[in-house]
């Protein structure tokens, strides 16, 4: 049976790379966050003026048409920002993995120096 012998330079190495690919993923996965929040922030702004756009319009008479309309976007708007929260859950779970398998990565190459 073969003997596998790694130097200590070669393993550094090694662990060095695996370091420098978990600080890719991290950023990558920030990233990720970062437009899921952006989706949900742009959502949040379109269903405030679409509060602001009913509101405006209480007390007035409106036709069957701009009604069903308006609750046609705000029940598309509702569908759209769970989606985004959902989405947006799912990136933050993937950044704290990713940070982890980060700080896991840099704590290896640490301990090998």
């Amino acid at each position: 049976m073969h003997q596998f012998r790694f130097s200590l330079e070669r393993v550094l190495r090694l662990k060095a790379q695996g370091e420098r690919l978990a600080e890719i993923k991290e950023m990558q996965a920030r990233a990720v966050c970062v437009q899921a929040q952006e989706r949900v922030t742009e959502l949040n702004r379109q269903l405030s003026r679409l509060t602001e756009e009913i509101e405006s319009r209480r007390g007035k008479p409106e036709t069957m048409t701009a009604w069903a309309s308006q609750l046609d976007q705000s029940a598309r708007l509702s569908e759209a920002m769970q989606a985004a929260q959902h989405s947006l859950a799912s990136a933050e779970k993937a950044l704290y993995e990713a940070s982890t398998a980060r700080v896991k990565a840099v704590r290896e190459v640490e301990s090998l120096r």
